[in-house]
């Protein structure tokens, strides 16, 4: 009695899966330009300048404030590229998650300021700092570039 449950549980599981791949492959463009992928053709400039300042001193420090200022870049652009594609609705619910979005990087911020200071953290603190804010813009900057490849083109709106 168990036993046909079981299979059929097993089958619906498998089947399923089988079929998840195809829902994903289904919204992809594949004529959109890969935008995520020229974001982290770009990234790793600076990405391998604070590698390589990772020793300290001020070289350090300009690299950080580079990329984050890259970043900020990056995502601005990201943000307005998919805004120019919606409707006013769309318009509007991104806005509202982008302000939501922002409220939470920056409760973040304070949150990894806090955590990694001089005393708890060592000499490190700033590196490990400033990377630990940084993680979360480029990953919403490839969230964005992401839909942005999917939304239609602005003519539409």
């Amino acid at each position: 009695m168990v036993g046909w449950r079981l299979r059929l549980a097993a089958g619906v599981a498998s089947a399923t899966l089988a079929l998840l791949p195809l829902s994903t492959w289904a919204i992809d463009n594949p004529d959109a330009p890969d935008l995520a992928a020229a974001f982290e053709v770009r990234a790793k400039h600076y990405e391998a300048r604070v590698a390589a300042a990772a020793g300290g001193g001020p070289e350090l420090s300009v690299a950080l404030a580079e990329y984050a200022k890259f970043l900020d870049q990056e995502l601005n652009a990201a943000y307005a590229g998919a805004h120019a594609r919606l409707g006013a609705a769309g318009k509007a619910d991104l806005r509202a998650a982008q302000r939501r979005w922002l409220a939470w990087r920056d409760a973040e911020g304070a949150f990894i300021d806090g955590q990694w200071t001089q005393s708890t953290a060592g000499s490190s603190y700033l590196l490990t700092r400033a990377l630990a804010r940084a993680a979360p813009v480029r990953e919403r900057t490839l969230s964005l570039l992401r839909y942005l490849r999917e939304l239609p083109p602005a003519a539409d709106k």
